[in-house]
């Protein structure tokens, strides 16, 4: 069950996708709260005061390609750091090289999806993406 202070985090450069995302999660009825971030120094700074506030994100949608800190070097510190490592990570990105993919894996990504083209596409994705982590995962209280 979503509750209202359930929150995703997506960390995206992109405008246009931050859009498309919060369009799609306003027309699935989405009840938590959407967080946005352009940038792999901002998602860090989100997610440790997130943290010290004992209110951890309850998914993180990471893009990959991003300029400066990438999605590559948010997903190493995130997973490398005790306090942030539980927190789920989902790669949200349009790369589907297998070098990419294996590289999120190793570094202990949570989910890898490529991001789908087409409005009808990104509400699927979305839809199972949000029925997995925010309805069948068992969540630590």
């Amino acid at each position: 069950m979503i509750r209202r202070t359930d929150t995703l985090l997506l960390v995206e450069d992109s405008p246009d996708d931050y859009e498309a995302v919060a369009r799609t999660l306003k027309k699935l009825n989405f009840g938590g709260t959407l967080e946005w971030v352009e940038g792999g120094e901002q998602a860090l700074e989100f997610i440790d005061r997130a943290l010290a506030n004992d209110l951890p994100p309850v998914l993180v949608l990471l893009d990959l390609n991003m300029p400066g800190m990438d999605g590559r070097a948010v997903l190493r510190e995130l997973k490398s750091n005790d306090r942030s490592r539980a927190v789920p990570v989902v790669i949200y990105t349009t790369s589907n090289n297998p070098a990419d993919v294996a590289y999120c894996y190793q570094h202990f990504a949570n989910s890898y999806h490529v991001k789908p083209l087409g409005s009808d596409a990104l509400r699927s994705s979305l839809e199972t993406v949000l029925a997995y982590w925010f309805e069948l995962v068992v969540r630590a209280s």
